[in-house]
Order: C-alpha cells, then structure tokens, then sequence
C-alpha cells in the first residue's frame, strides 16, 4: 500500500537535509523558499476574487501592502530565470518535489531537479539579501 504524506515537498527536503551542503545552510534555503511562498500568497491576495471575498465578509485588504507584495514578487522573479520561477513555484508554491519539476522542464537525470532547485534557492537568498 502506497503511503500518503501532507507535508510539503520543500519542508520533506529540508527535512532530509538535501536543500544545502551544511545545517546551516540547509535551514537557511528552507526559510528563503518559505518567505518566497509567503509572499507569493500576500501577492495573489489582490486578485479580483480575494477582494470579492474580503468585501462580502466584511474586511478590507490593506492594499498598499498588497501593492508592495505584488511589485515586489515582480522585481524578485524579474531577477531570476524563467526556469528557476517555475521550478520555485512548483516546489515552494504547488508543493511539488524537486524531481517532478525537472522532469517537467524535460530533464531525465536523476538528481538534476534538487540541484536546480538549491541554485535557485541561492539565487533567491542572494535576491532577498540584497
């Protein structure tokens, strides 16, 4: 019988410490793919039917800060590669394994997807450092 686990393919790497080369770094990686899907949710916020959502239950978003998350998830993937947002969205966002997403992008070597997946989580580190 095939187990079914909820937690969420990033939080499974972290867990076996396959995002990065030390602890450190392996928790590191970890917190910057989940800023990244915090704010990817703070930005999706302001989409029509959020704000439908919110005005028929009675709150309001605050929209400069759903401004300021929009821009700036635009600014941050306007700096990575296409193929790094994608592989970010399926892993941090969709819950995806870093495998799948390789095999998505028509990469067939075993190992390959976590490789891009610690690359473009470093280049997110750096992007969020900066």
């Amino acid at each position: 019988m095939k187990r079914v686990s909820r937690q969420p393919q990033l939080e499974r790497h972290a867990a076996r410490g396959e995002l990065g080369a030390t602890k450190a770094e392996n928790e590191i990686l970890y917190e910057v793919g989940d800023r990244y899907r915090a704010l990817y949710e703070a930005a999706i916020e302001s989409t029509p039917t959020a704000k439908w959502d919110m005005r028929v239950s009675g709150g309001a978003p605050d929209c400069t800060v759903l401004h300021s998350a929009k821009q700036k998830l635009r600014r941050i993937e306007g700096q990575l590669g296409r193929i790094q947002v994608r592989g970010l969205r399926k892993v941090c966002i969709e819950g995806r394994s870093a495998e799948e997403w390789a095999i998505s992008e028509g990469e067939t070597r075993t190992g390959v997807g976590l490789a891009m997946l610690r690359v473009a989580l470093r280049e997110l580190h750096r992007i969020l450092a900066a």
